[in-house]
């Protein structure tokens, strides 16, 4: 994330809410609307908080009008001069850009939650799909290969063992998927975190699978993305994208998953994770991927993430 840099004054003006808005001449850092910023106190070099630029406007200096000043400077010289304290060089033609941006005290946390075994457990119904096309898929390698990433579970299975993907998987997926439902732990877990933290699925299943579901389930509202394999077949692409996105530093997220390859792939993205016993895999693989947590219980789940975050 980007840093900006207030004196003490500016600082506390800006906590108070009195201060929304500043300006930056000689740009070295490309802002641009919509950019997450670190904001810190030059004098003491402390972090006092965070903030998202809502607008930008580009004019010279000779351009600024005295709404443009806010009623700051009386005059051009005694902005001149004000200026002149913070950079050399500037005349009428010097480039100055006028940011507004909201500002947060404390950083944005990301919990992100795989789908299928987490929040629905659709492990028969994968294996089913994938079985009807592949009669010598048995359901322990099924299991086994759950340990990978997906993308190197396709490669394993396509190279080694002849795999065909259904070709119609998708569509028995989703009519599978609309007659599973959430365990209401889950869902009143959900209700509760979507009130402190951004909440986010990332998985292996299509989007709009998981959205329809989440339709019915009328849980659509408490998640601000999901990001499917038409995302990207990567989770740790999707993680490192959504993290990205929202401006979220990976020790502010948890990732909670049900395999080890998703553990594995968190990891690679500096991400905590939380494992749970409820999905495909059982915690004797699940603890070879060092989880911050392991849980068997749904009820386990709010006070974990608490802890973590």
């Amino acid at each position: 994330m980007k840093v900006l840099k207030f004196t003490n004054d500016l600082s506390q003006k800006i906590v108070s809410g009195e201060k929304r808005s500043t300006w930056r001449l000689f740009d070295d850092k490309d802002l641009k609307i919509g950019d997450d910023l670190i904001l810190v106190n030059s004098e003491t070099g402390e972090q006092f908080g965070f903030a998202k630029i809502t607008s930008l406007i580009e004019k010279t200096i000779g351009e600024l009008t005295n709404e443009d000043m806010h009623g700051k400077y009386s005059s051009k010289d005694e902005m001149y001069a004000s200026l002149g304290k913070y950079y050399e060089n500037i005349d009428d033609d010097t480039t100055v850009k006028l940011i507004g941006f909201d500002f947060q005290s404390k950083p944005k946390k990301l919990v992100l939650f795989d789908f299928d075994g987490v929040l629905v457990n659709t492990a028969d119904l994968c294996y089913k799909i994938h079985q009807d096309a592949n009669s010598g898929l048995t359901k322990e390698r099924y299991k086994e290969l759950t340990s990978y990433s997906w993308e190197e579970v396709i490669e394993k299975l396509r190279v080694e063992e002849g795999y065909k993907r259904p070709p119609d998987f998708d569509t028995h997926y989703e009519n599978g998927l609309i007659t599973l439902s959430i365990h209401d732990i889950l869902l009143g877990t959900i209700s509760v975190l979507t009130q402190k933290y951004i909440l986010a699925i990332v998985s292996s299943s299509m989007s709009s699978s998981i959205r329809t579901f989440l339709e019915k389930e009328k849980a659509a509202a408490y998640f601000k993305d999901v990001l499917g394999s038409d995302v990207h077949i990567s989770k740790v692409k999707k993680i490192k994208m959504i993290l990205e996105r929202e401006g979220v530093a990976p020790v502010n997220v948890v990732f909670i998953t049900d395999t080890l390859g998703d553990i594995r792939d968190a990891t690679e993205c500096g991400v905590k994770t939380i494992a749970v016993t409820w999905g495909f895999q059982e915690r004797e693989t699940l603890q070879k991927g060092n989880p911050a947590a392991i849980l068997d219980n749904p009820a386990e789940l709010l006070e974990t993430i608490e802890k973590l975050l």
